[in-house]
This record gives C-alpha cells, structure tokens and sequence, in this order.
C-alpha cells in the first residue's frame, strides 16, 4: 500500500505495536524513530522517490507513540505533549550511546519490531 512520507512513520508504529505497550516501550519506539534512518521498499511512498528517510524529531516521534492511545481514554497518553515531556524528563539522550541502560534493551526489542515489518528494508543509525 503506497502512502504519503507525512504519514509513513505513524502509520508503521501503528502496524508494528498493535494492542497496549508499556511506557519505557513507548519510549523505545521514540528512540529508534529519532535515531534511525528507515530504508523502505520502493513502491511504500507515494509522494517521494526517497528511499532512505532520515530520523525523525523527538516532537514527530512522540505524536508516532501517542497514536497507539488515539481513541482510547487515555487522552494523556494519546497526546504527543505526553511523550516529549516524558522523553525530556527520564534522561533520553540526542544520541543512542547517551541512552539510559533502561532503555537500551528495550530499544533492541522496538528496532527488531520495526526491521520486520515488510515495507522496511533496512535501519541504520543517522549520522550525528
């Protein structure tokens, strides 16, 4: 299914993490989408003939991470002010090494998620 780059990393945390995850989880997935570049197959976008997209901000990931709550009552989890806030306050770091030990496993759960999903090619660390 081909979709816009605007929609592409929401849609893939979506697909990927279906049913609840736990908020150290939530927080991996930010990590992994801020911090890697996502290699997609060809035909995935419909706007762009990017294939390597670069990481994303920390604001960006955490509206990603907030849409697996979107329409549930948890309105503070479903809201990407949530996230970032709590990304900027448990010691996430601008660089994968900066990581807390925490969530450096939970970051290898969330990027082998991610590598699995059959419109992503590859993920690589964006150069810092």
């Amino acid at each position: 299914m081909s979709m816009s780059l605007e929609a592409f990393h929401e849609s893939l945390v979506r697909d990927v993490f279906r049913g609840p995850v736990s908020d150290a989880e939530a927080l991996a997935i930010m990590a992994v989408l801020h911090h890697y570049r996502i290699g997609v197959r060809p035909e995935v976008l419909s706007d762009t003939k990017e294939r390597l997209l670069s990481a994303i901000t920390q604001r960006d990931a955490a509206a990603c991470v907030a849409a697996l709550w979107a329409g549930t009552d948890d309105t503070n989890r479903a809201s990407y002010a949530h996230w970032y806030w709590e990304w900027n306050t448990k010691g996430c770091a601008e660089t994968p090494e900066g990581l807390p030990d925490w969530l450096t496993m939970r970051c290898c759960w969330a990027k082998s998620r991610i590598e699995a999903h059959p419109d992503v090619e590859k993920l690589e660390l964006e150069d810092q």
